[in-house]
């Protein structure tokens, strides 16, 4: 397994764990997959022109979006 959320960057340590968490309770990768799913979607959503209309297409420095 390459991490629960079907990564390719962790660490060796991060995977033993994720094996043993997948191991005690295997619908995790289901609900690990979703979140990440929904990350995405929330993501795209956010970045939508509009939602976010920053000047000059970036926040300036000091506000708050």
């Amino acid at each position: 397994m390459r991490g629960l959320a079907g990564g390719k960057d962790n660490f060796a340590a991060d995977r033993a764990v994720g094996e043993r968490v997948a191991a005690a309770y295997p619908d995790v990768l289901v609900a690990v997959r979703a979140q990440r799913a929904f990350l995405a979607r929330a993501v795209h959503f956010l970045v939508a022109p509009d939602v976010w209309d920053f000047p000059g297409g970036h926040a300036e420095p000091g506000e708050n979006p």
